[in-house]
């Protein structure tokens, strides 16, 4: 229990530790008080904790992936208030007058159940992060187009992306739910770009001059057979992260990526149809999960990586694996590989190759004595 009579702050937050065990943080200023709390995956919590009016500075108020069904301003001073991220809850409205968050730059809403947005809100011309993809929101307010502010935004669904989006000068970051893409030009300065769950079939091949793109996902694009080559002719070095986890339908990356290094990191997860890369590529970080691959794609081994994450899958070889020669750290588990191939040896970068869960038979003689890794066989038939 909190003395009510002593408010001290380290009191409050060991409370909360105990309280939420390891779903709480928190981060202080300069003056050792905190300004930021958050709480996630707590299926017991419905309403702000009360403990946080205890935070006198607080300014960031994030509940993630909880039971959610409240939010008001009781205990705590809305003025002082910048971001409040209440997304991934079952909660239906805001209990609160947005006029009194003079101090409000970020909302997050996503994967809620508010059906509206209030003029108050959208009246702010100093809010910098908008975000209520996934809600019960049917229609995008004309007004939001006209917060000059807005850095990032997020929408519901949309059949296309808005033609408005032309007036938002400073925008940076953008995602949504779409069923095409006609207007994908309007994009051309936007670093950060999410369709999650969109339902079109092709993708325009409008990406020329896309010079600050740094991410793009098509998480859950699952009718995307093919990706524009456009979007990756003007990319620099390690330039893009290229999420595609749930692109079930999608077979290949475009040929101008043959001997490319343009891009950083490439998700792959849940991407059973996938069957080729163009040969000659470099990719920092490659991650492929529950794709159940049956044969690795074409030229994968003459795909160079530093970091390969394969979870689930039927193939039965690696054998080629010694041509990826920046290859430092190896994960290829849940799967029917048989034999560790020799060509391990052949990797100057390696120093950790984990192949747990297959259905190697026999232990790697040859590895024994090497110091420059460490292998991880468990989970495997390995006979004595």
């Amino acid at each position: 229990m909190i003395n009510c009579n002593q408010t001290d702050e380290k009191q409050v937050i060991e409370t909360l530790h105990d309280k939420y065990y390891g779903n709480f943080t928190y981060k202080t200023n300069k003056n050792k008080k905190v300004v930021r709390v958050r709480f996630w995956e707590l299926n017991e919590l419905k309403k702000i904790p009360y403990e946080i009016k205890y935070f006198e500075n607080l300014e960031e108020i994030y509940i993630n992936n909880c039971s959610l069904k409240e939010f008001n301003d009781d205990f705590f001073e809305a003025k002082n208030i910048k971001v409040i991220d209440i997304s991934d809850n079952p909660i239906e409205q805001l209990d609160i007058s947005f006029e009194d968050y003079t101090s409000l730059i970020s909302l997050n809403i996503n994967n809620t159940n508010i059906k509206e947005l209030p003029d108050e809100l959208l009246n702010n011309k100093r809010l910098e992060d908008l975000r209520f993809f996934n809600t019960k929101i049917n229609e995008i307010p004309e007004q939001i187009f006209s917060i000059d502010s807005l850095k990032k935004l997020h929408l519901n669904y949309c059949q296309d992306i808005p033609i408005k989006l032309n007036n938002l000068k400073h925008l940076r970051m953008f995602g949504g739910t779409f069923d095409s893409l006609s207007n994908i030009h309007l994009l051309k300065n936007i670093n950060t770009i999410v369709f999650e769950g969109s339902t079109f079939k092709s993708i325009p091949n409008d990406f020329h001059n896309f010079k600050e793109i740094s991410y793009i996902s098509f998480r859950n694009c699952k009718n995307i057979r093919n990706l524009p080559s456009t979007l990756f002719e003007t990319l620099d070095e390690q330039q893009l992260y290229l999420d595609l986890f749930g692109c079930k339908s999608l077979k290949s990356l475009p040929k101008v990526l043959t001997n490319s290094n343009s891009i950083g990191k490439i998700i792959l997860d849940e991407c059973p149809n996938f069957n080729y890369f163009p040969p000659g590529m470099y990719i920092n970080s490659i991650r492929v999960i529950d794709a159940n691959w049956k044969n690795l794609p074409k030229n994968f081994f003459k795909t160079d990586c530093h970091r390969l994450w394969i979870d689930g899958h039927k193939f039965h070889s690696i054998n080629g694996i010694k041509n990826m020669k920046s290859l430092g750290f190896c994960v290829i588990i849940n799967g029917n590989i048989e034999v560790v191939p020799k060509g391990i040896m052949e990797l100057p970068e390696l120093h950790h190759i984990n192949l747990e869960n297959n259905k190697i038979r026999k232990y790697p003689q040859f590895v024994q004595r090497q110091k420059q890794f460490d292998i991880a066989l468990g989970g495997n038939p390995i006979e004595e």
